[in-house]
């Protein structure tokens, strides 16, 4: 019900569907998209002539790059981990237990006799 409440709040009070061609441009956060139940857009949209189009604008935040090839080969497999963690905005304190995990894991004999390859020593 709460997307019907602010469909109708951004809709000017004054402005009528009826017998109108409705176009809906929804602009919303990935995490709010999944929250817009489409049929009761419809539902709120009932009394216009048509429905042109529903189109969800989803805003999705920048994503961010490593960096150059030669920086990313040259980033130890912690420091890849925390660099990816970082690029997923994955609260630091978090960070620190995983990385701390991954490197008891990287020093466990499960990791004995493998080899990190990077691009640049092949």
């Amino acid at each position: 019900m709460e997307t019907i409440q602010r469909l109708r709040l951004s809709v000017p009070l004054s402005a009528s569907i009826d017998q109108a061609v409705v176009r809906v441009i929804i602009r919303t956060t990935a995490d709010r998209d999944v929250l817009i139940r489409g049929n009761e857009v419809r539902r709120a949209l009932r009394d216009a002539f048509s429905v042109a189009s529903i189109v969800h604008d989803v805003v999705r935040p920048g994503r961010m790059r490593p960096g150059e090839q030669r920086e990313i080969a040259s980033f130890s497999p912690l420091q890849a981990l925390e660099r990816y963690l970082e690029i997923k905005q994955t609260p630091p304190e978090r960070i620190a237990v995983l990385t701390s995990h991954a490197a008891s894991l990287l020093a466990s004999q499960l990791w004995a006799g493998i080899t990190v390859v990077s691009e640049s020593s092949k």
